[in-house]
């Protein structure tokens, strides 16, 4: 179940249809449970998402507009249940490998399809200041709808399919396994996400380190790069990295508006926030935004949003499961640093690190779909690193 749910995830565009399928899915767990066929175990990571649902759960209570806060909420409980599916079907080595070839099949088809648009199809130019950027046709979308979403799932799946090829066997295996990373990579690029990009290069940097101490020395190599890439980057690539926090790009203004707008929403709903749900925040931002910027869905940064919907405990809530997503992961990892196997944990958490970058740019859970994988990537860390406490191999190979 998990498997495929993974591998279809992005191929479903019905919000309902997923709903359904692990509504029914948990269900058939709970009874089981019930049942004393299964059994549920909770560790801190786990209490930690139970509190941040319980809190986002009472945020609809407590909202300005509950028949607006009721269906988003009714969702993001669905999807959060997924993450204690993943961690309590997936128990052993083999269903994690199934799991794993799941979402590289499926990061690797959704990055085919994204360069497919970029050479064969047309690219979209919505999402882009086309004065500024006249040297990009248009940015990718594959079949997520929006460049910034597909930036998100691929750099999720990044550092994973990257340490797929660090632990491979031989160097037929680790070519073979470079097919994902390298049409992944591409097909980031032609998102031209400069969110997600950022969070791809702190994510592998982070990585790196985590893989050797060697690595250190690489960082410093690529640093002193630096001054080289105008020789190697092609122009518009460049042109549009470096436009990184260029108040003139419209994209950019725009949300530095928005954020603006939105801490003067904070001064009167810090503790409490507005309540659940996205169809909120353009109702209350309206009475706080900067003239010409009335209009908003959202906030444009994951921890604003956060903070605007469910207030300072809901933030705290997920900062608590950043927190142990990270002591599993280093926890994991450090438990025997001969087993490569283990490492699957670093990818994983790499992998959250790098859309949480993005998220400082962009709310990354307005896509119902990047809301679900990012609990499933969750729940797969935490699985993994149960796993590894039962001195089982996690993985050998992703394909």
């Amino acid at each position: 179940f998990i498997s495929m749910l993974i591998l279809n995830i992005p191929l479903t565009a019905v919000t309902m249809v997923m709903v359904a399928i692990i509504s029914y899915a948990f269900l058939c767990y709970f009874i089981k449970l019930i049942a004393g066929r299964r059994i549920m175990r909770f560790e801190p990571l786990d209490y930690a998402v139970v509190l941040f649902l319980f809190l986002y759960i009472l945020g609809s209570f407590t909202s300005i507009d509950f028949s607006l806060s009721v269906l988003p909420t009714l969702v993001f409980t669905c999807f959060i249940l997924g993450y204690f599916l993943v961690v309590n079907l997936i128990r052993d080595e083999k269903w994690f490998r199934r799991a794993l070839t799941a979402l590289t099949l499926s990061a690797s088809f959704e990055a085919l399809y994204g360069i497919y648009q970029n050479y064969f199809s047309k690219a979209d130019n919505t999402w882009q200041d086309t004065e500024m950027f006249d040297d990009i046709a248009g940015r990718v979308v594959s079949t997520l709808e929006n460049p910034n979403v597909l930036g998100e799932y691929l750099i999720l799946c990044l550092p994973l399919l990257f340490l797929s090829i660090w632990i491979g066997n031989g160097t037929q295996e680790k070519l073979r396994r470079c097919i994902p990373f390298v049409l992944c990579s591409t097909c980031l690029i032609f998102t031209w996400s400069r969110g997600a990009w950022l969070g791809f290069i702190f994510s592998m940097i982070v990585l790196l380190l985590m893989l050797s101490r060697k690595s250190l020395m690489l960082c410093f190599a690529g640093v002193a790069a630096v001054p080289f890439l105008p020789f190697v980057l092609p122009p518009n690539i460049l042109h549009r990295f470096t436009s990184i926090g260029n108040l003139k790009d419209s994209s950019t203004s725009y949300r530095v508006s928005i954020w603006r707008g939105t801490l003067r929403m904070l001064k009167d709903h810090f503790f409490s926030g507005i309540g659940s749900g996205i169809d909120l925040f353009p109702l209350v931002y309206r009475d706080y935004s900067l003239i010409g910027i009335e209009k908003a869905p959202h906030s444009h940064n994951l921890y604003l949003q956060l903070l605007v919907e469910m207030g300072i405990w809901g933030l705290l809530a997920f900062l608590l499961i950043v927190l142990f997503c990270a002591k599993t992961t280093f926890h994991t990892v450090n438990r025997d640093k001969m087993d490569r196997n283990r490492l699957i944990s670093a990818g994983l958490f790499c992998g959250i690190l790098a859309v949480l970058i993005q998220g400082m740019t962009d709310y990354i859970w307005y896509n119902y779909r990047m809301f679900l994988i990012f609990w499933l990537f969750v729940g797969l860390l935490s699985a993994a690193g149960k796993i590894a406490s039962k001195k089982t191999s996690v993985l050998d190979t992703l394909m």
